[in-house]
């Protein structure tokens, strides 16, 4: 059951400037130099594909079933920047993503991003959190869509890993606290800012693979000297590993 309190990604609204257009046959364009023949609709969910890390049936009606009409000319308008649309009908999710380099001559749009080790603690905790909740391993046996998390819950457990650092000091306890507020900004953690409470987006499952979740699993339990643990660069304490694609320094994920 959806939380009628949990909110879309902190990303703004695509703001229409003087309104929607009026509906005119012989009108060639939306503006004096427009050469585009996208649709109107298509062009402005094309528009939050690129700005948002993902849009969904729940937050973006609108633009989800512009993306379903449009899909294909959505697709080669991306491919011609190097990106992939990658349309998810079961979690009814879009997004966009870099054309690895390895797969030919790309000009690379995304950079990668190396999430802080906060972030990725908060991102491996949420995505634990809701294969339990659909494995029925949530201590009920009971089998969900959703998974919550508290807030001070994602902090606590976050500051448990030994990769976190060695004591919970007020500096890593307000870190994963950022951390935390960013995975809401991506939309990775539904809710309000105030909200002690978050939910799980299903997004979760397209940003971190199964391989990948094994990975961090491994590396946040401690153990540093398995050969599927990524390494840690401690100055800038940032895992190097690309978990996702970023457009943003920020930490403004893509995909």
């Amino acid at each position: 059951m959806t939380d009628p309190e949990a909110t879309q990604p902190d990303d703004e609204d695509f703001a229409l400037v003087g309104g929607q257009p009026e509906s005119d046959p012989e009108r060639r364009g939306h503006f004096p130099s427009d050469t585009g023949t996208l649709d109107y609709a298509a062009r402005c969910a094309y528009v939050q594909l690129m700005r948002k890390t993902y849009i969904s049936f729940e937050f973006d009606r609108d633009h989800w079933s512009a993306v379903l009409d449009f899909e294909s000319e959505l697709r080669s308008r991306m491919n011609d920047l190097f990106l992939e649309l990658r349309v998810d009908m079961r979690r009814q999710i879009a997004m966009k993503w870099q054309v690895p380099a390895e797969n030919g001559d790309v000009a690379a749009l995304i950079r990668p991003m190396q999430y802080t080790r906060e972030l990725a603690a908060v991102m491996f905790i949420a995505r634990e959190a809701l294969l339990a909740a659909r494995t029925g391993n949530t201590g009920d046996g009971q089998m969900r869509e959703e998974a919550w998390l508290d807030v001070a819950d994602i902090v606590d457990l976050a500051l448990t890993y030994p990769a976190i650092g060695e004591n919970r000091s007020d500096r890593l306890r307000s870190r994963a606290k950022t951390a935390v507020e960013q995975a809401r900004k991506l939309g990775v953690l539904l809710g309000k800012p105030e909200q002690t409470r978050l939910r799980v987006s299903p997004v979760i499952e397209l940003l971190l693979s199964t391989d990948k979740l094994a990975e961090l699993a491994a590396w946040f339990a401690g153990d540093r000297d398995g050969s599927d643990a990524p390494a840690i660069d401690a100055d800038a304490r940032r895992l190097p590993i690309a978990l996702v694609e970023d457009d943003d320094e920020t930490g403004e994920a893509a995909a």
